[in-house]
């Protein structure tokens, strides 16, 4: 028989045991599972890799784009200053572009949409038009004194190009300053011939100075178009579909990880200085309509030494707030990886590796108990 001491002591060695067996399940999910607070959740469907080789193999990328019929993965090269193409499996279709300023080369590609044959690029000052064997087609650029105010958005819609973009002859003089006649989108033909401007900059951006104003779109089937805006957790929403495309309504997405920006940011801040504060500022990368129901914003709580480690996921956290299009909150999550984009089925693709040649990606599909 055990004396009182011995049953002590097994019981706390089966106690200890269960501890770490409870830590080592913790440990063994972290990195590869998607978190939340709610009854809606990403459900991770499949995992691939995308395929390098010697000759073939990509640099740095921060969004991908994908088709289906055929299902295809395009994945712009910033670096590389190429456009890779893979299949559902991850393996190489092709690779096309090479580093220059002129026909048929790119200029750190950043963004693709693909419509039928065609294949919309979105580079560093410009945009180039090529079909999807990457055959050359042509050349734009936006008009004398619109810019791009973000690299890594670019939507197509009805025969049109929409991308956020401002106007600087509204700028009030040097100024970071947004005005209230400053337009925040751009809608374009598709030779470029014809650009309306339309939205405005939130009273934060016209009332502070932040060289950080980054912005994303995305658009339903039904003409809605989502903005967000690299400092806020906001989304505006407006109807291309009606006359003059009027505002529809402002999204607030709350998550008890954002942190808000809390001084401004002048074009003349030390870059130290930035980069400290952008670390100690969450960042909104990205917004979603997913399935024409749901609005998904991405972003980040940046490491203290993220600059040093540009092109590793790792040096963030990632997060994700969820809401219906009426702007009910849903889910907030805690994601492995970032959202590289999205498909027209509504999955979601998260980058669960950044390492070459280990270049893995989940798939997860937007489950929402409704």
């Amino acid at each position: 028989m055990h004396d009182s001491g011995d049953w002590s002591r097994l019981v706390s060695a089966m106690l200890l045991r269960l501890c770490l067996f409870i830590i080592l399940l913790a440990v063994a999910g972290c990195g590869s599972s998607v978190t939340q607070d709610s009854s809606a959740e990403l459900r991770e469907v499949r995992r691939f890799t995308l395929e390098e080789t010697d000759s073939l193999f990509l640099g740095h990328f921060r969004t991908i784009t994908v088709t289906r019929s055929p299902y295809r993965i395009y994945v712009p090269d910033r670096i590389g200053d190429q456009i890779g193409v893979f299949d559902s499996l991850g393996q190489i279709v092709r690779f096309f572009g090479s580093f220059g300023e002129g026909p048929g080369e790119l200029d750190r590609p950043t963004k693709v949409v693909v419509h039928g044959s065609t294949v919309y690029v979105s580079e560093n000052s410009r945009f180039s038009v090529l079909d999807t064997s990457g055959t050359f087609r042509r050349i734009m650029h936006l008009p004398e004194g619109i810019y791009k105010n973000d690299y890594w958005s670019l939507n197509y819609y009805k025969d049109q190009l929409v991308i956020p973009a401002v106007d600087v002859s509204q700028r009030r003089g040097g100024s970071l300053r947004m005005t209230p006649e400053q337009n925040s989108i751009a809608i374009m033909d598709t030779s470029f011939r014809e650009v309306t401007m339309v939205g405005q900059f939130p009273k934060f951006y016209q009332e502070g100075e932040y060289v950080n104003r980054w912005m994303s779109v995305s658009i339903s089937s039904e003409g809605v178009a989502a903005t967000s805006y690299s400092l806020l957790n906001i989304v505006d929403l407006y109807a291309l579909e009606r006359p003059g495309h009027p505002p529809i309504g402002t999204i607030q997405m709350e998550h008890p990880a954002w942190k808000p920006t809390r001084v401004e940011m002048p074009a003349n801040m030390p870059i130290p200085e930035l980069n400290r504060l952008l670390t100690e500022t969450s960042r909104a990368l990205s917004v979603f309509i997913v399935r024409d129901k749901f609005v998904v914003l991405y972003f980040i709580n940046a490491a203290p030494d993220y600059q040093d480690r540009v092109g590793d996921d790792r040096a963030s956290e990632h997060f994700a707030t969820l809401t219906s299009m009426g702007g009910e909150q849903l889910a907030t999550l805690t994601l492995p990886g970032p959202i590289m984009g999205h498909d027209d089925d509504g999955m979601l693709y998260i980058r669960l590796s950044s390492i070459p040649d280990e270049r893995e990606f989940g798939v997860y599909e937007l489950v929402v108990n409704e």
